[in-house]
């Protein structure tokens, strides 16, 4: 079998090119002709975010011919690096042996400076970086981020958050987390449009809604409706046509796939395997970790923080961002958004995330605040700031960075709570004050970037 090809087979045959990756395979270890089908394979990765197909594969080198192994892109992996070992092994030890005979002094030098660069180049797993080693594939980074506005990564839907941050790396974990009600789903079927019209494979997870909630959520989301016109059915002709035209285009591009599945980590990992997403959302984290606890007497920060290290490595390795949201605990009362002593369930969360973003929202005017109380890499007290929550036309459209209104939202919605009324609070005279009123009476300034990490 010629394994060099055998991987190049299985890697377009299964679109998985992070998993060679992930386990060392280099150019340098594959014959000229595989080495020529990688090259292309990587061009294309860096510009579609996929590996290409067999039949595109034929277009971009006619001479490559197709037969997908049973074998493990790991199983091959391996020996592909085994036999590039064999021969480096044997290359040394014959430089090392004419060497000998002319000056066993030198000899003994170049064997040990060839044996330490073996055993650098040559690993079980790519655990390893010698500064410089990478020239090649940081010049080749470089190049995607001019051609990609300066971003390493994915687009943020916000343009000032692009500018400010490296954008959503494959391998990060984003945590969003809010008050119950704060239209956290609605943010994430935002999220998941917004990565499909990029082009990019979406799996998105459902454990709290049912996939007809959460897909009555995306559509209109898609296509700015009112919600309550979808909702209502209360659709113009127009409206209707656009609502068609939208799903039939999801169809055609089968680009977000969404799940009920559980079974815990187990079960999540099968999926993404399964589906192979470029971007995976979890609407209630939580919920692997009641899987993982059942039938157990582990305890709920254990488990969220053992579902929290496994997202975060898992994202790392299969290279791809992981986004998913929670809930934020009564403590927000006390901070407003201001760090994440607020996070319910493990501090784990706040320390393995590369974006933690709390969700405060103002109901009477429509306004959703992000605040970014962690992110990698970024600024983020320039990444805070106001949206439009409006359902579903206008969500997502930028408002601005002045958060003064954050301030007594949490104090309005305690009231509102307590009172059971949602609308109205009490003043002080007993008189009913709308709550876009109290929000205007507590109103008072402070700073973002006095917020703790």
């Amino acid at each position: 079998m010629n394994y060099d090809l055998a991987l190049i087979s299985a890697i377009i045959e299964r679109g998985d090119l992070a998993t060679a990756v992930q386990c060392g395979v280099k150019p340098s270890f594959l014959g000229l002709e595989a080495q020529g089908i990688w090259d292309l394979i990587i061009a294309h990765h860096d510009e579609f975010n996929e590996v290409p197909s067999a039949e595109y594969m034929k277009g971009l080198f006619p001479g490559y011919d197709h037969h997908p192994p049973p074998d493990s892109i790991e199983s091959l992996a391996h020996e592909v690096k085994t036999r590039h070992l064999h021969v480096q092994v044997e290359d040394t030890l014959e430089k090392v042996a004419e060497l000998n005979a002319i000056d066993p002094w030198e000899a003994r030098k170049v064997l040990a400076s060839m044996a330490d660069s073996i055993t650098i180049e040559v690993q079980k797993k790519n655990t390893d970086l010698v500064a410089g080693s990478d020239k090649a594939e940081v010049l080749r980074r470089i190049e995607v981020i001019r051609n990609n506005d300066g971003l390493l990564g994915y687009h943020w839907p916000w343009e000032h958050a692009n500018e400010v941050s490296p954008g959503i790396i494959p391998g990060n974990f984003v945590y969003f987390y809010g008050r119950e009600g704060v239209r956290k789903t609605f943010l994430l079927c935002y999220l998941a449009n917004f990565f499909e019209f990029l082009g990019l494979r979406v799996l998105f997870f459902t454990r709290e809604m049912t996939l007809e909630e959460i897909a009555w959520r995306l559509y209109p989301m898609r296509i700015g409706l009112p919600y309550q016109e979808m909702t209502s059915g209360r659709l113009s002709s127009d409206g209707l046509i656009k609502l068609e035209d939208a799903m039939d285009d999801l169809y055609n591009r089968k680009n977000i796939i969404v799940t009920e599945v559980d079974g815990g980590l187990a079960g999540f990992r099968a999926k993404v395997e399964e589906v192979k997403p470029q971007v995976v959302i979890h609407d209630y984290m939580f919920a692997m970790a009641e899987d993982e606890m059942e039938g157990t007497r582990t305890r709920e920060d254990v488990a969220i923080g053992q579902v929290v290290n496994f997202l975060k490595r898992y994202a790392m390795k299969a290279k791809l961002p992981i986004i998913c949201c929670g809930h934020a605990n009564r403590d927000g009362v006390k901070v407003k958004g201001k760090n994440s002593t607020e996070l319910a369930g493990s501090d784990k969360i706040a320390r393995r995330s590369d974006y933690g973003v709390r969700v405060i929202v103002n109901d009477a005017e429509n306004w959703m605040a992000l605040i970014w109380v962690k992110a990698r890499n970024a600024d983020k007290t320039k990444m805070t700031f106001t949206m439009d929550c409006t359902l579903c036309n206008g969500f997502g459209n930028y408002l601005g960075h002045d958060m003064k209104w954050v301030e007594g939202v949490d104090e309005v919605k305690k009231a509102e709570e307590d009172s059971r009324n949602r609308n109205n609070v009490r003043a002080p005279s007993g008189e009913p004050v709308k709550t876009a009123e109290v929000f205007q009476q507590k109103r008072t300034s402070f700073r973002v970037e006095d917020w703790d990490e």
